[in-house]
């Protein structure tokens, strides 16, 4: 595996650092020269994140990565107990794009015990995904806002593939008036057009050259709104037509919305530009992915 100018196999940092408590964070940062890029994770590390710690590489003086797997952000019938870990692999992606810093924090130095704070993104939080997995943003926007505080970065990296946490995060970095620049960079893709995620580890290789339908009908969907059908249940058909393909695909969402995700276009709505955005349960994995749409 390799990432940009960096091989897991050809090239190594002798000067990787990797610390667990929270306290050794706070010296290990202090000690880091310039602009520190951040990229906070959960782990599997795919090409997809090697992108973002290729750009924080090559915008910051210093770059850390957090590897911690969140409990906050997983709902009770969702997947935190099998959620891939593969830290030794991780450490070794670390090595190959140049981090400086890896954090892997115990819960307790990321949960404190009886902490009684919660960040919640009103409006945007509850909609679209939120609705689909009630209170999953609220623990993404309070555990990144504790990774922030702990961490102190200059810029933070996210991808577009999570286009309304990208969105939130830019939205409650903003409110809360971090001194930190959110950097989007761009949704990784295999070779056949599947988003790269953490979660594909539990398709195999058939399922997913299967499920790159995906983002043949987020295409699809682009180029019939490009020539000037924009009404929305006519979108979503041909959508629909395009997945039709994958057996035993089920779409959980199925989203048009405005370029600030503030409302989603109903039936004989005509969206002008903003996102398609989907979420498909294939093969037991729920799969999300997006697409922009131009007027």
């Amino acid at each position: 595996m390799s990432f940009g100018r960096y091989s897991l196999h050809r090239w190594k940092l002798p000067d990787l650092r990797r610390v667990e408590r929270l306290e050794e964070l706070r010296k290990a940062r202090s000690e880091l020269p310039g602009s520190v890029g951040f990229v906070p994770t959960m782990g599997a590390l795919h090409q997809g994140h090697g992108k973002l710690l290729e750009k924080a590489r090559s915008e910051c003086e210093a770059v850390i990565c957090s590897i911690f797997v969140n409990p906050t952000q997983f709902g009770p019938e969702e997947d935190f107990a099998a959620y891939p870990r593969t830290l030794a692999e991780d450490l070794q992606t670390c090595e190959a794009v140049g981090v400086d810093l890896v954090w892997t924090p115990r819960s307790e130095d990321i949960h404190l015990p009886g902490c009684e704070t919660v960040v919640q993104v009103t409006g945007l939080g509850g909609r679209f995904e939120g609705v689909s997995r009630p209170g999953h943003f609220q623990g993404v926007a309070t555990v990144v806002t504790k990774l922030f505080g702990a961490v102190a970065p200059h810029r933070a990296y996210f991808g577009q593939k999570d286009l309304q946490q990208l969105i939130l995060i830019t939205r409650m970095t903003r409110d809360l008036l971090m001194p930190i620049e959110i950097v989007p960079v761009e949704t990784a893709r295999d070779q056949n057009g599947l988003a790269l995620s953490s979660r594909n580890r539990y398709l195999d290789q058939q399922q997913k050259v299967e499920a790159a339908a995906i983002y043949r009908g987020l295409q699809r969907v682009a180029e019939v709104a490009a020539g000037g059908q924009r009404e929305a249940s006519y979108l979503e058909e041909v959508f629909r037509h395009e997945v039709s393909t994958l057996e035993g695909a089920g779409i959980e969402r199925f989203d048009l919305l405005d370029p600030g995700l503030t409302r989603t276009f109903e039936k004989g709505e005509s969206i002008t530009e903003g996102f398609c955005s989907v979420a498909v349960r294939y093969a037991g994995v729920r799969l999300i992915d997006n697409i922009k749409l131009c007027s």
